[in-house]
């Protein structure tokens, strides 16, 4: 996994500089959260928990030096970049005594900042080495959830947030404005806002993540759909969660247009990522009509499609899979019967058994019954 670095400056064109600047491909590195304040650079940092901080000095609310100072202080390992307009010794002392990997003036030079992301990637290497060697595991960050989540508007959230996904692959611009306002109201109803920065980084990043998921997961890289700073947020004192939500929001309608063009110009449908879809997701509740959406073509030129190429239709062949994956769990499981057909995707019961009985000629614990016979 690449390394992670967040960017804190209060001038927008310095950040737009350290962007364009740096060789992050080639280092590794993944510019993760940008912010315009210490106080909200401290928050991203707490949350996203990156290797490499590059940091002005000068800054509203919190300095750099103040910021460096409050993460050493509470176990921060990272590793720190100082920017500045100001060459002065006392700033210079001061971050040396904080472990400041380097401190660089403005202007920026291309090859001085690419030194000093290189040293401290060199840094990290050799640190993740040594972890290694003690036999201690790795931590790398995945946005899961926290503690705040355990508020009222955790529940609600989760499912506009599912539901912002699916709308991806419908690509209607309606739904997707009616999934940010009910998100909108969480906010502006539920959230306490004493915690709003906290708040708005969690919202910021489930919702990225899963965007850049479905990028992903169409095979596309981000930067075949947006250039870098269009694909960026910068937290600052001044943001506010309708701001925030209507950038992402932004996003996800240009990914849904975007993605939904790209797929239909090529024009050619792959029935084996088909096929490879259902193997992987048969547990879920796959159906003809998902499928085809999801693989922006008609549900009836899919089913005679697969039908062709298979020799059974779409839903057959759906069902033989859940059903071999069912006779495994039976066979070679303790699992109670009554917990296979809803774990291979069957929600009612009755309908599990039927299709089991029909499939097989015998029901599920007749087949069970036939394994203790055959080990006697």
């Amino acid at each position: 996994m690449p390394y992670r670095t967040v960017i804190i400056d209060d001038e927008a064109w310095t950040r737009d500089v350290i962007r364009s600047l740096g060789d992050w491909d080639t280092l590794d590195i993944e510019i993760v959260g940008e912010a315009s304040d210490g106080d909200f650079g401290l928050e991203l940092i707490r949350q996203l928990k990156p290797e490499i901080v590059i940091t002005d000095i000068n800054m509203p609310k919190m300095n750099g030096l103040q910021l460096i100072s409050m993460l050493k202080n509470s176990g921060s390992k990272a590793k720190f970049i100082i920017i500045s307009g100001h060459d002065d010794f006392e700033y210079i002392h001061s971050a040396l005594k904080l472990g400041v990997s380097d401190y660089l003036l403005k202007p920026i030079k291309p090859d001085e900042l690419n030194k000093q992301l290189a040293q401290c990637v060199s840094m990290l290497d050799e640190e993740n080495l040594k972890v290694k060697l003690e036999g201690e595991s790795i931590l790398h960050f995945e946005l899961t959830t926290y503690e705040f989540m355990e508020a009222t508007w955790a529940e609600a959230f989760s499912q506009y947030k599912k539901t912002a996904y699916e709308a991806l692959f419908i690509d209607d611009e309606k739904i997707i404005n009616g999934i940010f306002s009910n998100i909108q109201r969480l906010f502006d109803s539920e959230i306490d806002h004493l915690s709003m920065k906290s708040d708005l980084i969690y919202t910021y990043y489930a919702l990225m993540s899963q965007l850049k998921d479905f990028i992903s997961e169409n095979e596309f890289s981000i930067s075949e759909l947006f250039n870098l700073s269009e694909f960026s947020f910068v937290f600052s004192q001044e943001c506010t969660s309708n701001e925030m939500l209507a950038f992402i929001k932004s996003l996800y309608i240009k990914t849904a247009q975007s993605v939904k063009q790209i797929r239909l110009s090529r024009n050619k449908l792959d029935i084996k990522k088909i096929k490879h879809y259902i193997d992987e997701n048969y547990q879920k509740q796959v159906t003809l009509e998902q499928t085809a959406i999801r693989f922006y073509i008609s549900k009836e030129h899919l089913s005679k499609i697969f039908k062709k190429e298979y020799g059974e239709g779409f839903n057959e062949y759906l069902n033989s899979v859940r059903l071999e994956k069912a006779k495994q769990l039976i066979l070679g499981n303790r699992m109670p019967i009554k917990d296979v057909g809803f774990l291979v995707g069957y929600v009612e019961q009755a309908h599990f058994y039927k299709k089991f009985k029909k499939y097989f000629g015998i029901t599920p614990g007749e087949m069970r019954e036939t394994l203790k016979i055959d080990n006697k």
